[in-house]
């Protein structure tokens, strides 16, 4: 034939050139352990201030040992969530604890948000029993009695006695404890180290 037909297929000398990958597996591998080392070190930091803040906040809240300042911090705090406040600061160090242990998920703004939620229906659920089903009626100067009452862990504080009001209006008491308590619960599946958190985080 005058012409040949050209053979069609590889290059010649491809034929056997198998592409490497293993560079670049390890390189992701390694991107990886850095980006889980970042994580614990980030965590670990926060867990440290946790402890340190919640030690800080029982000697203002119970002691009356934090300076000035301190002491501004914890009457604060008791006008605003009452007898919560002296749980709060153990509750800080408690969350603290669990993170650096790992029994939680990496610190986010989400589980800021939810340990704050979680905060708020203790608060609800111990102002529960100061809250006068007969005279649900708020009046704007009785913000302040609850704030005086609340740093005398006679109410529930600002917070609690005010929307704790609200709900027991709206829901009643029964209401109330069941709201506040299915919350807690979802929340915490949300922050703590279990399938479900895990589920949520990758979805």
């Amino acid at each position: 034939m005058a012409a040949s037909k050209k053979k069609r297929g590889r290059p010649v000398g491809s034929k056997n050139k198998i592409p490497n990958n293993t560079n670049t597996k390890e390189k992701i591998e390694e991107m990886q352990q850095e980006r889980k080392h970042d994580k614990r070190l980030i965590d670990e930091i926060w867990a440290v201030t946790c402890i340190a803040i919640g030690i800080f906040f029982v000697a203002a809240t119970q002691f009356n040992a934090a300076g000035e300042f301190g002491n501004i911090i914890g009457e604060f705090l008791k006008g605003t969530f009452g007898f919560i406040a002296l749980i709060l600061p153990w509750y800080i160090i408690c969350f603290g604890i669990m993170l650096f242990f790992q029994k939680t998920l990496h610190i986010s703004g989400k589980m800021i948000i939810f340990l704050l939620i979680i905060l708020l229906m203790f608060c609800l659920l111990n102002s529960e029993r100061f809250i006068d089903v007969k005279n649900l009626n708020m009046a704007f100067s009785d913000i302040g009695i609850y704030y005086s009452t609340g740093m005398t862990l006679d109410s529930g504080g600002v917070f609690g006695m005010t929307v704790g009001t609200l709900l027991v209006k709206a829901i009643g008491k029964y209401g109330l404890t069941i709201f506040a308590i299915v919350v807690i619960i979802v929340c915490i599946l949300l922050i703590t180290n279990t399938p479900i958190a895990k589920k949520i985080k990758k979805n």
